[in-house]
């Protein structure tokens, strides 16, 4: 009996050390994106460490409310092509750490189908939101697989451009038979 209970848990252990390492992550970028002549798109955006609050008061009011914390820092970079008036498509990244690795520690997106662009509430402002699937990730981030969801607002050629990031992002961890018998 009790080697059955040993076995059992061995499998158990093992299984838990093969099992993949959730990243999930929800960041605020705020910086630049500006539009060439052909009407593609770049972006380049920081985030940072911080912490998320919603409030919802009684009346149905919403308020976000974020408080920027000392730490590492996330860039996000995108390139998109317009593809209609409401629609896009877009690759990227978005890199994680402190100012002298976080390069080091990528992940790499696409768009799933098209992003949706609509009129913003002044005339050099758009409203955008895109789902990306990872493609692949560096450093840390390196086997990751998932998705990341994109929403914000676009204000054209001025730093006021503010995108929030969603993502639901698994690292498979190593099938080195090595480091599973060091377990």
């Amino acid at each position: 009996m009790k080697a059955i209970l040993v076995i059992a848990l061995l499998c158990a252990a093992f299984a838990c050390a093969l099992a993949d390492e959730r990243y999930d992550f929800v960041l605020e970028y705020r910086g630049h994106c500006g539009r060439q002549v052909n009407g593609n798109g770049e972006c380049e955006l920081k985030g940072q460490s911080e912490q998320l609050t919603t409030r919802i008061s009684g009346d149905g009011r919403v308020r976000l409310e974020v408080t920027r914390l000392i730490g590492s820092i996330s860039r996000l970079r995108l390139s998109d092509k317009v593809v209609s008036n409401s629609t896009y498509s877009a690759i990227g990244n978005v890199t994680f750490g402190v100012h002298l690795s976080h390069e080091n520690h990528k992940l790499h997106l696409g768009t799933v189908g098209y992003g949706f662009i609509n009129v913003g509430p002044t005339s050099n402002s758009l409203i955008v939101s895109a789902i990306f699937k990872v493609l692949r990730g560096e450093g840390a981030l390196a086997g990751a697989y998932g998705t990341v969801v994109l929403n914000g607002v676009l204000n054209d050629d001025s730093e006021d451009t503010v995108i929030g990031l969603m993502g639901a992002v698994w690292v498979k961890k190593s099938n080195d038979l090595n480091e599973i018998a060091a377990f």
